[in-house]
């Protein structure tokens, strides 16, 4: 399941200096998508990537997810994942804020879109995995939205 982590590993670690850190770790989860919205477009059918966790040495930490899986070694459609960035407390899978969107759009060729924004991710214990929402609203009012279900496996962490 690395190939469609290595995407957001690199987005992560291109942040600007404003944003940089040391990424700690990364934790993700298969399962099923039941719900992802970027920049107010419904592209839950399109979802096809595991639901991922980032901590960060600065505290924060990013959930994410996104359609295709392959489109990163066209070997798919275009491919759009985002990121719910924001402070948390370096335990994985716990609830946080959400203070910046970040999107990583292959179909437009915007590459990195960040946008400072305001919403939280809940983590919540759905036997046997685990149900993951994240909801915010950027500063132009569009929405972002994940509701994943996890499967209970024990995931890939590094």
């Amino acid at each position: 399941m690395l190939r469609p982590m290595i995407p957001l590993l690199l987005l992560a670690l291109s942040a600007p200096p404003s944003l940089a850190s040391e990424l700690l770790g990364t934790v993700t989860a298969d399962g099923a998508c039941e719900r992802l919205v970027i920049e107010d477009v419904d592209l839950t059918a399109q979802c096809g990537t595991p639901v991922m966790q980032m901590h960060e040495s600065n505290g924060r930490v990013a959930a994410s997810a996104g359609t295709g899986g392959q489109a990163w070694f066209g070997l798919a459609e275009p491919e759009r994942m985002v990121l719910f960035y924001g402070p948390g407390n370096g335990d994985n899978w716990t609830d946080h804020a959400v203070n910046r969107i970040v999107v990583h759009d292959n179909a437009t060729g915007a590459n990195v879109i960040m946008r400072d924004a305001a919403g939280t991710c809940t983590y919540r214990d759905a036997d046997p995995g685990r149900l993951v929402t994240c909801e915010a609203e950027d500063a132009a009012g569009k929405t972002y939205a994940l509701t994943y279900r996890t499967d209970g496996g024990p995931g890939f962490t590094f």
